[in-house]
């Protein structure tokens, strides 16, 4: 187990869904509904997540623009 592994525990993030980190994968769990279905995104995964999220909010902020 890694020294950040053990700083970061096991969050609720919304609609059922949990975030964990095992010192490499995020974790997403949907741990409210049966079966419980787990995605693990490994660093580039999870950063082309987070390019996807800001290309959004460009988009949403071009289409709100006068």
């Amino acid at each position: 187990m890694s020294r950040t592994e053990k700083l970061i525990e096991d969050r609720y993030i919304g609609d059922g869904v949990y975030a964990s980190y095992d010192g490499y994968h995020v974790w997403l769990d949907t741990r409210a509904q049966e079966p419980v279905n787990r995605i693990g995104l490994e660093p580039a995964v999870l950063a082309q997540l987070e390019q996807f999220r800001r290309d959004i909010q460009t988009a949403i902020e071009e289409a709100q623009a006068p």
